[in-house]
């Protein structure tokens, strides 16, 4: 008994110390693969592409903390590289995600790239103050990843585009413009972030700007996540976050029973609301209606009622904090229920909003008009949704997209859940740049189709290049597009879409650099005529 109790604590160190030599070889392999990475590649739609793999870790910018959920590793700095661009399969988007070599593949090398830094306290700025200097105009930008700048270099944020415009403006005074945006906040941490830190800063003016995260359906409530956890889960989560080799076990095993969802379950789900609860966790926000907010309470990050009670919790706090309080809307659908809150809460409680939903698309609408003025094509119905046919019903679109220098071997397609689009089948349903079917211009790059749609009806569409029939080959942007079909007179020519590109966005949920532009000019008009910025800079 005594030889066997002997041998087994000797199988059970040698055990331990081959577990131990395991772990310190992954960390160093972890350690020395990430030493040469350059740029990080950012995995969209990770629905399609599964859990991101363990070596990526070191190279994450936020890190899980108990009250925020979520907040910025301190002193983080990465280059991000752009994918959010057509490829030649879904496959391909997926082996960007689980490429183990840190190197990038040729043709994502001339793809753009934008870094970003974070200070001690995990925010994208400089230093904070210590104290605040007399005769200062602080001004705290509080946010999501909008107000953060993701998509844009660190000089490209809104913040920091508003700090050079004031600072250019008005030389002769102190301003100081502080970013505390965070990628996945909601109001709900919003809220917390405002007691915790942004108050002690003593600033004059809050904008307060939240929305996108808010409306995800994310499966969980972010006002439950935090609640007591037991003690079997706070072993699981210190074992999760410390033993490189459990988590590496854990990520093959998951890896074998993953089943990406395509884009054609991705667009069928989006169109039929009797199935469209199958995927509530990734639906397309498109797809959704203020009722359906009601059904999904429980799954929505935060309700369009706690979001309102939140937003009026902040600024009862910023004004009883002496300071005053600007609204920004951060989302690029237009008819929320959160955008209907904000434009509420702003009426009633007299608090300037910045609707960067409807400003990005009055921007958007411009480059539209530019584009077919330049190409010399029909001008879109720019407020379809303003005109009323004499006799509703069938509608006859006629779908646009510009190649540009793009190549195109064969044809350009367009697939949709809809029998006139292929019933989401991809590179089944052509369309033309000869002049025939809708085509204004043979040969200008514009590739048309004329197609009838219902008047009211939600139509979602994505475009393919030249790909085979049946199979998801070089697809458009890894975003479905979608409108509602204007109720109008005759032929009804869409605004002209670009392959590989959604106006002023930088990927299906944030603006690129060039909106955030627009936002900080739009904030800079508000913000000038406060009362407490004039009585700061002596302005009647």
């Amino acid at each position: 008994m005594v030889r066997f109790l002997k041998n087994l604590g000797k199988v059970a160190v040698g055990t331990v110390v081959c577990v131990l030599l395991l772990e310190a070889a992954i960390r160093a392999t972890y350690r020395i693969r990430n030493s040469r990475v350059e740029t990080v590649p950012i995995p969209y739609l990770v629905r399609n592409t599964g859990l991101t793999p363990p070596w990526m870790d070191g190279l994450r910018i936020l890190d899980h903390d108990d009250v925020m959920l979520f907040r910025g590793r301190p002193n983080a700095h990465l280059k991000y590289l752009d994918l959010f661009c057509p490829m030649s399969s879904e496959e391909d988007r997926k082996a960007m995600l689980r490429r183990f070599q840190p190197s990038i593949p040729d043709e994502f090398k001339n793809n753009p790239t934008w870094e970003i830094s974070l200070n001690s306290e995990g925010f994208r700025d400089l230093e904070f103050p210590t104290s605040k200097p007399a005769r200062t105009l602080r001004i705290v930008s509080l946010g999501d990843s909008w107000t953060l700048g993701h998509n844009a270099n660190q000089n490209e944020a809104y913040p920091q585009r508003l700090r050079a415009l004031l600072s250019t403006e008005f030389p002769n005074f102190r301003i100081e413009v502080l970013n505390m945006g965070m990628v996945a906040y909601t109001s709900h941490e919003g809220l917390e972030l405002l007691k915790r830190r942004v108050l002690s800063l003593e600033p004059d003016i809050v904008a307060i700007g939240f929305g996108m995260n808010d409306s995800a359906i994310s499966g969980w409530r972010d006002r439950d996540i935090l609640v007591a956890r037991p003690k079997y889960f706070k072993l699981k989560r210190f074992v999760l976050e410390n033993s490189e080799l459990y988590r590496l076990l854990a990520y093959l095993g998951q890896l074998k029973k993953f089943e990406s969802v395509s884009m054609r379950d991705q667009l069928k789900a989006i169109a039929d609301p009797n199935e469209a609860f199958l995927y509530e966790s990734w639906v397309s926000v498109e797809a959704l209606e203020a009722k359906d907010y009601e059904r999904l309470e429980s799954r929505v990050r935060v309700s369009p009622s706690d979001y309102e009670k939140n937003i009026r919790e902040m600024i009862k706090l910023v004004r009883a904090q002496g300071a005053a309080p600007i609204l920004l809307h951060n989302e690029l659908r237009p008819g929320s229920p959160y955008q209907a809150a904000l434009q509420r809460i702003s009426q009633e409680e007299k608090v300037p909003l910045v609707d960067n939903c409807e400003l990005l698309a009055a921007a958007r609408q411009r480059i539209e008009a530019e584009l077919e003025q330049r190409l010399g094509l029909q001008p879109s119905l720019v407020d379809m949704e303003k005109k009323v046919a004499k006799n509703p019903g069938a509608v006859e679109l006629v779908f646009r997209v510009y190649t540009g220098n793009r190549p195109v071997t064969t044809s350009m397609f367009i697939a949709g859940p809809h029998p006139q689009l292929g019933d989401a089948m991809p590179n089944t349903v052509s369309m033309y740049d000869d002049g025939t079917h809708g085509d204004e211009k043979a040969g200008d790059h514009v590739w048309s189709l004329a197609v009838t749609f219902s008047s009211g009806q939600k139509v979602f569409y994505v475009y393919t290049n030249s790909g085979e029939a049946g199979k998801w080959q070089n697809v458009d942007v890894p975003k479905v597009r979608s409108l509602t079909v204007a109720a109008t007179v005759g032929r009804s020519y869409r605004p002209i879409d670009t392959f590989g590109e959604l106006y002023l966005q930088a990927d299906g949920y944030h603006t690129n650099a060039r909106g955030y532009e627009l936002i900080s000019q739009a904030v800079r008009d508000v913000m000038v005529k406060t009362d407490k910025f004039r009585s700061a800079v002596g302005r009647k």
